[in-house]
């Protein structure tokens, strides 16, 4: 995961490996991957964005040195070199960023890849997870499923039982549903969510 957010690792290797840790049977590992997958893009983005916090020097007090203080060739040099700088900062600033691929896009089979993080850590009623990892291999399953826009029928019919106020975690459950909601989904599929919703969380007034 070091590896991939320092950019050393980019290509599809680190995914597909990332991809077997999301299928183990361990919890810790298992979640690990799943984490990976969820908040890769989000870890690169912030390690740019330390490397770019290095401040150029401050313009402002130069110049105000340069006028207060006696006039030398010297300090008029280090102020153009000081101008260079913030130019090519700025400069740098405005380039258009390298195209990463999102981790996401990496993957070999993402409609494989779905359908056995469902099985294997959701429709199992052997599997020991965690509601809260539970919850995160959802959504790891919904962005996968809106994202590529597969076809996961099972998975629809899954969160029926899901859908009630006293359900805890219930918020994540309906944006994750949301999130697998693409326009190749059958109507008649969403239609009894669509009724379940109304008949738990709609009141008459």
């Amino acid at each position: 995961r070091e590896l991939w957010k320092r950019q050393i690792w980019s290509d599809s290797r680190p995914v597909e490996i990332m991809k077997e840790a999301s299928l183990a049977d361990n919890e810790k590992v298992a979640v690990a991957g799943v984490r990976f997958f969820l908040g890769s893009d989000q870890d690169r983005e912030d390690a740019d964005d330390d490397s770019s916090e290095d401040e150029g020097p401050d313009m402002k007090k130069m110049k105000h040195q340069m006028l207060i203080n006696k006039k030398s060739k010297k300090k008029a040099k280090a102020l153009d070199r000081a101008k260079e700088k913030v130019k090519r900062s700025e400069r740098k600033k405005h380039a258009p960023h390298p195209l990463n691929f999102s981790a996401l896009h990496l993957l070999h089979n993402p409609q494989g890849f779905a359908e056995n993080l469902f099985e294997k850590h959701l429709l199992n009623s052997k599997s020991k997870l965690a509601l809260e990892s539970k919850v995160q291999v959802l959504q790891l399953v919904t962005r996968l499923v809106g994202l590529h826009k597969l076809t996961l029928v099972p998975l629809y019919s899954w969160f029926i039982k899901y859908l009630t106020p006293r359900q805890a975690s219930v918020t994540s459950f309906l944006a994750s549903l949301a999130q697998a909601t693409h326009n190749l989904v059958p109507p008649d599929v969403l239609e009894p969510l669509i009724q379940k919703i109304a008949n738990e969380f709609v009141s008459e007034a």
